[in-house]
This record gives structure tokens, C-alpha cells and sequence, in this order.
């Protein structure tokens, strides 16, 4: 007796552990609902859709809370979040930010000849660029029963960041006054790692709402970067390029959705909306 109860705990433990993994689901349809090998997946701050529903369900009036266009994972702004899938339970996890900005601005003033009129004008152009760069990889491992999959894992990231302002004079330049001819901003660079812990509710097949949070370390440095003028000493014109005012470093160890540093985001855990392919 006390062996056939032994065999039927075991039995029994043994269902429950098959039960508590489940990989793949199909829908009435015969969709399948969760992810599977080969699938690739991006994310998306899930609030607007949230904020749209609630403002649904408050029929008579607008409550304002209206859905808006699909923002960036909350923490990483204006950075591509997605993943794809080794096998139906682990999958590669890529944040990518590759941002660059090139502005131009023109200054118009008027030219007069020796008797005062006019006789045309001047063009000083302010010129600014911009560059951000951030890659992350991790390795994220799921486990789940039906529609609710937990996950957890770990990432990397890399982040750089550069920008200068430039200017071109066709105006001449004033006895004692000093302008900028560039100031660089200084160098930015960043590091850092983080774990995480998550649950996903496929909702749909292939569609889910996600929330996450993470411990992050991280470092940054920014460096001091350099400034050039030119001054008018009475005739001549003199050229200066002094080092920057400012440099800056920071590292920290927070639980948030990125890093905790400024350059390599960071801030409050994220609810995420999941499409699957």
C-alpha cells in the first residue's frame, strides 16, 4: 500500500510538471497562440492601448484617456525592442537606437554700400549634428501554463553618443567681439548589464500584453569636449580652442526598466504590447 502511494505521488508530480510547461497552444481556429522557434517578435509601450480601453469603457464621456500613437518601450526611448525565438521556451532579446540629426540654420542681415543703401546680405549658417548609438543583447528564458508565460533573463548594452555646433560667418566680425566658431560636446560612452523578470497573457494568438522589471549596473562618462572662437583684437583676428567646461561620470545599481543612468535609459518597469510573426 505504501508503495502505490509512493508511485502515485511521484505520478502525480510528474503531471503537474507537464502541465506547468506548456509550449504550444492552438485557438478554436487552429492559430497558434504562443511563440515558437523561428518567431521573431517586437514590443511596444502597451499605456496607449490601455488608456484607449479604459476611455471605452466610460461610454458618456470622454475621460481623456484617448489611445495616442504607439510609443517606444517605456525606458528606452526611441529604441527598436524585439526578440527571436531559439525554441518555444528561450529567445534572443536586441535593443537597437541608431539616431542621427543634421540641422541647419541661417542668419540673414543686410549689406550697404558707401552711400547707405542697400546692396545685399549676409548668410551666418549655424550647422548642428547629433549622433546616439545603443545596442543591447541578452538571452531571455520563458515558462508557463496556458495563456500566462512567465520569463527572466539577462542583457547588455553599449551606448555612445557624440554631437558638435558649427558655424559659418559671411558677416564681418566687430573690433573686441568674440563668437564661436564650434563647440564639441564631450564624448559619451556607457556600459551596463541587467536581470530581469517578467510575465506575458497572450491574449490572441501571437499577441500579448508583457510587464517587466529589471536590476540594472551601469556606467557612463561624458567628456568634456571643446569650444573654438575667433576674436577681433583690433584688426586681427585671433582663433581660441579651450577645453570644455564640464565632464561628467555616473554608475549606479537600480531596479528599473534600463540602466539607471540617463545615457543608457532607464526609469519604471515596462508594460509592453507583444506582436509575434
Amino acid at each position: 500500500m505504501k508503495k502505490q502511494a509512493i508511485i502515485f505521488c511521484l505520478g502525480l508530480l510528474a503531471s503537474f510538471s507537464i502541465q506547468a510547461q506548456v509550449t504550444s497552444m492552438t485557438s478554436k481556429n487552429g492559430h497558434e497562440i504562443l511563440p515558437q522557434e523561428g518567431d521573431y517578435c517586437i514590443s511596444m509601450d502597451a499605456v496607449p492601448l490601455v488608456n484607449m480601453a479604459m476611455n471605452a469603457i466610460n461610454i458618456m464621456n470622454d475621460s481623456g484617456n484617448n489611445g495616442v500613437h504607439p510609443n517606444y518601450v517605456s525606458g528606452f526611448e526611441q529604441t527598436i525592442v524585439g526578440k527571436m525565438y531559439t525554441s518555444a521556451t528561450t529567445a534572443d532579446r536586441i535593443r537597437l537606437n541608431i539616431n542621427h540629426r543634421n540641422m541647419s540654420m541661417s542668419t540673414f542681415a543686410p549689406t550697404f554700400d558707401d552711400n547707405g543703401e542697400e546692396s545685399g546680405e549676409t548668410e551666418d549658417v549655424e550647422i548642428n549634428r547629433s549622433t546616439q548609438l545603443l545596442f543591447g543583447y541578452g538571452k531571455e528564458m520563458r515558462r508557463g501554463h496556458n495563456r500566462l508565460q512567465g520569463f527572466y533573463g539577462y542583457e547588455g548594452m553599449l551606448a555612445i553618443g557624440m554631437g558638435t555646433n558649427k558655424f559659418d560667418y559671411e558677416s564681418e566680425l566687430a573690433e573686441e567681439v568674440t563668437r564661436t566658431l564650434s563647440a564639441k560636446q564631450g564624448f559619451e560612452f556607457g556600459l551596463g548589464v541587467r536581470g530581469f523578470v517578467g510575465a506575458e497573457y497572450f491574449f490572441a494568438p501571437k499577441m500579448s500584453i508583457g510587464a517587466e522589471f529589471g536590476w540594472g549596473l551601469g556606467i557612463s562618462r561624458t567628456g568634456r569636449g571643446s569650444l573654438e572662437t575667433e576674436t577681433n583684437t583690433g584688426g586681427d583676428i585671433e582663433t581660441t580652442e579651450t577645453d570644455g567646461a564640464a565632464s561628467e561620470r555616473e554608475w549606479g545599481f537600480e531596479v528599473d526598466n534600463g540602466i539607471g543612468s540617463s545615457l543608457l535609459g532607464g526609469g519604471t518597469a515596462a508594460l509592453t504590447l507583444n506582436l509575434h510573426f
